[in-house]
């Protein structure tokens, strides 16, 4: 007997590709080594295909199977479309600039299949279940994808403390040298105002010294004998 496909719902998108919202159905699951990996989904209506792009590392949708050059991408890892915890992106077919895509959500489709004596009752238990199961999935799936982003981000985040202390160390030891240098300036600063104290006395003396070498001077040529023209002539 074989294997029911898959099929999940993407909703929440109401730009330019909200034709591309709607049911996708499993096509076929992508194998390596003999080990199965993630599944193809094709829109069960138009020619638009959801699938992970290996090299990427991205959910994307496109028209095209493994294109890198889709419409919509969510970086992400997870094994199944209503795993992934990363936001969608679209891109403008205006400007081909890449915009955020918040609302965007994918969830697994359940078919209610009445057995002819099953009551809807029954059928919502079965629901229910089914759901519950893969909110458990959605956990394990959550959990692992934590742990692998925390072992993911560890050595960087060594890496990055390290770079951060070697760049304090050297900080605090050209503050050191620029405190240093502070004082040093604050000194010479002091010596130059000191200097420029002296400066102003020695002026001034200078200036007192020169008044009173004038003055007498003066006094010396007023007592000459020579300075009076009168009492040469009476000596005469």
């Amino acid at each position: 007997m074989s294997q029911e496909a898959e099929k999940f719902r993407i909703f929440g998108h109401e730009g330019p590709y909200k034709e591309c919202m709607g049911l996708y159905s499993e096509v076929y699951t992508e194998t390596r080594g003999g080990v199965a990996l993630r599944s193809v989904y094709k829109h069960t209506r138009l020619p638009v295909y959801l699938y992970f792009h290996e090299k990427d590392k991205t959910w994307a949708l496109s028209n095209k199977i493994g294109s890198s050059r889709c419409w919509m991408f969510a970086s992400d890892l997870a094994q199944k479309p209503h795993l992934i915890i990363g936001p969608w992106k679209y891109i403008n077919p205006n400007d081909r600039k890449w915009l955020l895509e918040s609302k965007m959500k994918c969830e697994p489709h359940i078919e209610l299949k009445d057995g002819g004596n099953s009551s809807r009752r029954e059928s919502m238990k079965v629901q229910i279940k089914a759901m519950e199961s893969v909110i458990e999935a959605m956990k394990t799936e959550n959990k692992k994808l934590r742990e692998q982003i925390k072992l993911a981000r560890l050595p960087h985040m060594v890496a990055q403390v390290s770079e951060l202390r070697s760049k304090n160390l050297a900080i605090r030891e050209k503050r050191f040298i620029l405190e240093e240098k502070l004082k040093d300036l604050d000194i010479r600063k002091k010596e130059c105002d000191n200097l420029q104290e002296e400066k102003k006395r020695l002026e001034t003396e200078t200036r007192q010294l020169l008044a009173r070498i004038t003055a007498q001077k003066r006094a010396r040529v007023a007592k000459s004998p020579y300075s009076n023209p009168n009492s040469h002539s009476n000596s005469l």
